[in-house]
């Protein structure tokens, strides 16, 4: 069983579908490996992308300046 320690970068396909470069937890950068973002925790998804700024914001709570995953 792997573990995953974190995200390395992302990439978007033309069909909008977000891949992911995982770095296993006790492995080397060698056995980083690219995986289908349906495939693996949706918590730790969803906190890369928040992070990385790749979620949609509601834009009236953007112009308020109101961040809409805290309301």
């Amino acid at each position: 069983m792997f573990l995953i320690e974190r995200f390395i970068d992302d990439t978007l396909e033309e069909k909008g579908v977000l891949w992911l470069r995982v770095h296993w937890f006790g492995c080397g950068s060698e056995e980083d490996t690219r995986k289908h973002s349906g495939r693996l925790p949706v918590a730790a998804v969803y906190r890369y992308c928040r992070r990385k700024g790749l979620l949609p914001q509601d834009q009236d709570m953007a112009e308020q300046g109101i961040d809409p995953y805290e309301a």
